[in-house]
């Protein structure tokens, strides 16, 4: 059952914890005054403080309020007095109301009416007892300080001479009573008691068991609050939260706090904003900071110590990482952090590793191959660019054709077998291999071998390393494009044993056969293929590129050729043969294949 007092503005609950309480009165000091203004007096509390098995309640200091009400129940209090600290020892407690700052008037206990004595012990009110009669000896007080008084009219009074002798029989005479009760001097008394030295000297030094003094100067410090004194004098001081229950509990009612509300590392879960009419609630000085909600709107409000300013609101929508620059942190529309950074870079550069680089593909920032730049910007059109296929510094890269159209794109340009001027070697060296080292100048004139408006004069030779490029690849796919009357490739996947564009490596003859070439259309041309080159040849021609054939060598004293005799295929021949001999005489004549079109004509590898 819950109960609602006014003692400290709390309703208790009495289900918490059960107590004795005896009330126990002193009436100090004598009524002298007038009816209307009756002196105050104290009254001596003292009760016993149960749990709710029983038990004798924990020994401390408790926060306490006690109140006298004019009834047993509800009701509001006809006096109260708040105490911080009431010691507990052994469930007992005593305290005097009217001893502190709260005056209690006797003239409440003049009318003689019941009255209850009701005590909160923290969040909770005990039961009401009833005030005993002998308190209401302060009526009778009340009544004497009213006799002598000059507005008691006394009508009918009887005097000492109208008694009945026989009625005073029962008390004593004047004559018959001690000397001290006529004088009131301590030295008239029979049997003189020994006092103790206090009560001749004054003095607090002759006091036996001094009660223990506060020493001077002393102060809790802030957050704290006196708890009691130690032994030596000192302060016993303890947190807020040992007053006030901050683990469970409720505070109902509205709590006012005059000055700060310090809550320190308090989470505070639930509550909410009071709703206020801000036109009819000023934002000044002495408010500022408050946060209410406005009762026009539902808008939350916090004043600025001089007006009411509106919370904003936003929707939290991350930009796009493309419109924030390069390595900056992207926040949404209510500046709250989002997954990344930004990537754009102007100038054709591009953002890599948050750092704006020249675009991929150019001689600062060059692609490790025409795929890789293919699968980074695949709308990359065909044209020349710069490749690292080794992927260390960049002083070796170099610039080649990308052809990203043809065949699905990616493909990056080995060689070109051209219609152009050429030495009697390919590079200058005694059996130099297509794409082993570099030959002719890197301009768009060298992708004119895979227009079919462009290839059939004029085409310039060139060549670039492609050493690093095939140990690169995943695929290691090669395009052998024909040019001229021809226009067609052929496209064959080649083994990761023996790399063709190594110029220390000799791919042997007839070691590297079953592969598949398969033409524009998806024709499969061969699945019986051999690759193979053939530096030294015994038959006087050192091999400058590398060989495609349809089946294996069958030539006998030559390396790395194949005669239509042995296979019956010879207007196939070789799908891409380029080489030369001590006269020079197969320089002029392109690539050396009758798989379409005429026998020689310009052509061109690619790999990706």
């Amino acid at each position: 059952m819950s109960t609602c007092s006014t003692l400290l503005g709390h309703c208790a609950h009495h289900q918490a914890q059960r107590a004795a309480i005896a009330i126990a009165t002193g009436l100090l000091p004598l009524f002298t005054a007038l009816p209307s203004h009756a002196e105050p007096m104290q009254l001596a509390v003292q009760g016993r403080l149960v749990t709710v098995g029983g038990q004798a309640a924990p020994d401390g200091n408790y926060a306490m309020a006690i109140g006298l009400f004019s009834q047993q129940v509800g009701g509001a209090t006809v006096f109260e007095e708040n105490f911080l600290a009431v010691t507990v020892q052994a469930g007992v407690f005593a305290e005097q109301l009217g001893a502190a700052k709260v005056p209690l008037d006797a003239v409440m206990f003049a009318e003689g009416k019941p009255l209850w004595v009701g005590v909160l012990i923290g969040k909770d009110e005990l039961p009401r007892v009833p005030l005993h009669k002998v308190v209401f000896a302060a009526h009778a007080s009340y009544a004497a300080a009213a006799k002598v008084s000059a507005d008691l009219q006394c009508s009918g009074c009887v005097g000492a001479n109208d008694l009945d002798p026989t009625a005073l029989a029962p008390y004593a005479l004047k004559a018959e009573l001690a000397t001290v009760a006529a004088s009131g001097k301590y030295t008239d008394l029979l049997s003189i008691p020994k006092l103790a030295d206090v009560a001749y000297s004054g003095a607090y030094g002759d006091l036996s068991e001094l009660p223990t003094l506060a020493k001077i100067g002393t102060a809790c410090g802030t957050g704290l609050w006196v708890k009691g004194l130690k032994a030596d004098g000192g302060l016993d001081c303890a947190a807020i939260g040992d007053f006030l229950p901050l683990k469970g509990g409720t505070v109902a009612g509205t709590l006012a706090v005059d000055g700060e509300l310090a809550l320190g590392k308090s989470l505070i879960s639930g509550g909410k904003f009071a709703v206020l009419d801000l036109t009819k609630t000023a934002c000044t000085a002495d408010n500022q900071g408050q946060v209410s909600v406005a009762a026009a709107n539902q808008k939350l409000y916090y004043c600025d110590g001089k007006a009411w300013q509106r919370f904003a609101t936003c929707t939290a929508v991350c930009p796009n990482a493309g419109l924030v620059g390069c390595g900056l942190p992207l926040t949404d529309s209510c500046g709250d952090a989002c997954k990344g950074n930004g990537t754009f870079c102007g100038g054709g550069q591009s953002c890599s590793n948050d750092k704006c680089l020249a675009a991929p593909g150019t001689q600062n920032n060059p692609a490790s191959s025409c795929q890789a730049l293919k699968t980074a910007l695949p709308a990359t059109a065909s044209g020349l660019f710069w490749l690292d296929p080794d992927g260390g510094q960049i002083t070796n890269a170099f610039e080649t054709w990308c052809e990203m159209q043809l065949a699905g794109g990616g493909w990056t340009l080995l060689t070109v077998i051209g219609t152009d001027a050429r030495p009697t070697q390919f590079t200058g060296g005694t059996s130099p291999r297509a794409g082993a080292t570099f030959y002719g100048k890197a301009n768009a004139a060298v992708g004119d071998i895979l227009a079919s408006t462009k290839n059939n004069t004029g085409i310039v030779h060139f060549s670039v390393q492609g050493k690093a490029l095939f140990e690169n690849s995943i695929g290691r796919e090669v395009m052998a494009y024909a040019a001229g009357d021809a226009d067609d490739y052929l496209l064959v996947a080649l083994p990761k044993s023996c790399n063709p564009f190594d110029p220390a490596v000799a791919c042997a003859e007839n070691s590297i056969t079953g592969l598949k070439l398969t033409d524009s259309a998806g024709k499969v041309v061969t699945a019986n293929g051999q690759m193979c080159n053939a530096i030294g040849d015994p038959c006087g021609y050192n091999e400058v590129g590398f060989h495609l054939l349809d089946g294996a060598d069958n030539h006998g004293s030559c390396l790395c050729h194949q005669t239509g005799a042995g296979t019956g295929t010879q207007g196939l021949g070789r799908m891409w043969t380029t080489f030369h001999s001590a006269d020079g005489g197969y320089w002029g004549k392109g690539i050396h294949s009758a798989w379409k079109g005429s026998m020689d004509q310009p052509g061109a590898l690619l790999i990706r």
